[in-house]
């Protein structure tokens, strides 16, 4: 790259810059919001059908250690109790644990409205 030395001195707007990153996070957002959907939908499936989930059963069993099983127990009541507000919460901090949370909202038959527009 080389720079031009009598180059006109004019800055990037706020929104110059806006408009150029919002299709990049908008796109990364419909896709990481898309891909919560399958957990959703196959634990709400599964509760609708009469099947019990692994993932809740592991809440008592000795699979685990006691510090993820707490930590699961934790996540759960929170959903329970909080709904979309805690939905949106722990959308915002990226983590590996997200998938129960969309799994949490299925077994629990939270409308699909409402947990899609939390994670998105």
């Amino acid at each position: 790259y080389m720079c031009i030395e009598n180059a006109p001195q004019t800055g990037v707007s706020f929104w110059q810059l806006w408009l150029a990153v919002f299709p990049a996070c908008w796109l990364w957002g419909s896709g990481t919001a898309a891909g919560e959907i399958p957990p959703y939908l196959l634990t709400r499936a599964a509760r609708l059908a009469g099947e019990s989930n692994g993932e809740f059963e592991d809440l008592e069993g000795e699979g685990d250690l006691e510090v993820v099983r707490q930590m699961k127990k934790w996540m759960i009541d929170v959903i329970e109790k909080y709904g979309f507000m805690a939905i949106l919460l722990l959308a915002a901090w990226p983590n590996a644990a997200f998938d129960l949370c969309g799994m949490a909202c299925g077994h629990f038959l939270m409308p699909f409205w409402t947990f899609f527009g939390a994670t998105y």
